[in-house]
């Protein structure tokens, strides 16, 4: 999405902060950028923590924009992705997460009739475990 070198000398604690920061106020861009260098950094575990989240994000964008099936696309596959991890992970309340990200995407997984474009202030949000 953007310079790929850019976040290169950032932390990893910098980059988790910023992607929590832009993830709970909605900027998908960046925690799309923050959560991809993250990714590229980490294996096992982590990266598909990193991945999971990144796709959430990715979808959440898709659905504020109205494009149903990329949400639909990546909201299946965060899904499967985040379902594989721990109920409390690096420091999330991942169970949270997940339960009120399925209630949002429901709607865009089993087309709803007179399906509108989410709005910010519905999106679910990243909490500390």
């Amino acid at each position: 999405m953007g310079d790929p070198h850019a976040l290169e000398g950032h932390s990893n604690e910098q980059l988790w902060q910023e992607s929590l920061e832009s993830f709970n106020t909605g900027d998908y861009f960046m925690t799309h950028e923050y959560l991809e260098e993250l990714w590229r950094r980490h294996d096992g575990e982590l990266s598909k923590f990193y991945q999971g989240l990144l796709q959430a994000a990715v979808s959440l964008y898709h659905y504020g924009n109205g494009n149903f099936h990329g949400a639909k696309l990546l909201a299946r596959q965060s899904t499967a992705m985040l379902s594989k991890l721990p109920a409390g992970f690096h420091g999330i309340d991942l169970d949270r997460f997940r339960q009120e990200y399925a209630r949002l995407m429901a709607p865009v997984l089993e087309p709803a009739p007179n399906l509108k474009p989410l709005a910010p202030d519905e999106a679910p949000r990243l909490h500390p475990a």
